[in-house]
């Protein structure tokens, strides 16, 4: 199956986790397909900045077949976030929210 047999239908979440992410300083750039963002950040006291790609889920719902095709194959960096609190933790790590 093709990744654009079907159209791309958003998570409830992910509205509220882009506002958050920019919130932040994020730089997020939502893409549809494969998964639903492509978010950069640079993190304070670090000169390199991290790229990733974001897959808000919401609360019971997985990855579909294209999804999880692609996602066995990427090798960059990528997470399944369900709500702001864990895109923030994705792209900034747990400490940052302590």
């Amino acid at each position: 199956m093709s990744i654009n047999r079907h159209a791309a239908r958003s998570d409830d979440c992910q509205p509220e986790i882009v506002k958050a992410l920019r919130q932040i300083g994020v730089c997020v750039f939502v893409l549809k397909r494969p998964l639903d963002l492509l978010a950069a950040v640079r993190r304070p006291g670090e000169a390199d900045t991290r790229t990733m790609l974001l897959e808000c889920k919401d609360a019971g719902c997985d990855l579909n077949a294209n999804q999880r095709e692609f996602w066995d194959s990427w090798i960059g960096e990528k997470h399944i976030v369900h709500g702001p609190t864990e895109a923030i933790n994705a792209v900034l790590g747990k400490e940052a929210l302590k």
